[in-house]
C-alpha cells in the first residue's frame, strides 16, 4: 500500500516543503487519516540540506518510501528518487524520517503501510 501526504515547513533562511510536517491532520490518497505525533523542526530541516547545495544555490526534491512501525515511526526508507544527484539531498531526507511519528491511536494507517513521503528542499528568495 501506499500513499502520498504533502504540506509545508519554514525556517528562517530555509524554506523545505515536507509530507505532512506542518498538516496535524491530513488524508492521503487512500482515504486513510493521518496524525502526526512529532515532525521535524526548523532546526532539522536547517541540518538536512546539504551546506554544499545551500552554498551553491541549489534546491532539491526526494521522495523517499517509508514503512510505517507499531510504534508510528517509520521503520524503513527507501529513496524512490532525488534530484539533482550531484548533491546528496537524498541522505539529508533520510535523516529526516526518524522524526516523524504518526500517532497511531489517532489515525487509520496501520503498521506495515507504506507511505510516499516527498521533501522539497527550497531555499529562500529575498
Amino acid at each position: 500500500m501506499s500513499s502520498i501526504v504533502s504540506s509545508r515547513m519554514l525556517f528562517p533562511g530555509l524554506l523545505v516543503a515536507l509530507a505532512a510536517a506542518v498538516m496535524a491532520n491530513s488524508a492521503d490518497a487512500q482515504n486513510r487519516v493521518i496524525r502526526w505525533k512529532s515532525v521535524p523542526n526548523g532546526g532539522d530541516i536547517q541540518r538536512a540540506h546539504p551546506i554544499e547545495a545551500q552554498r551553491a544555490d541549489v534546491e532539491g526534491e526526494v521522495v523517499m518510501l517509508c514503512k510505517v512501525a507499531p510504534s508510528g515511526r517509520f521503520d524503513s526508507c527507501t529513496i524512490i528518487s532525488a534530484e539533482p544527484t550531484t548533491y546528496p539531498f537524498d541522505k539529508g531526507a533520510l535523516g529526516l524520517a526518524p522524526r516523524f511519528k504518526i500517532d497511531m491511536k489517532k489515525s487509520t494507517v496501520q503498521a506495515g503501510d507504506e507511505l510516499r513521503i516527498p521533501v522539497h528542499f527550497k531555499l529562500p528568495r529575498w
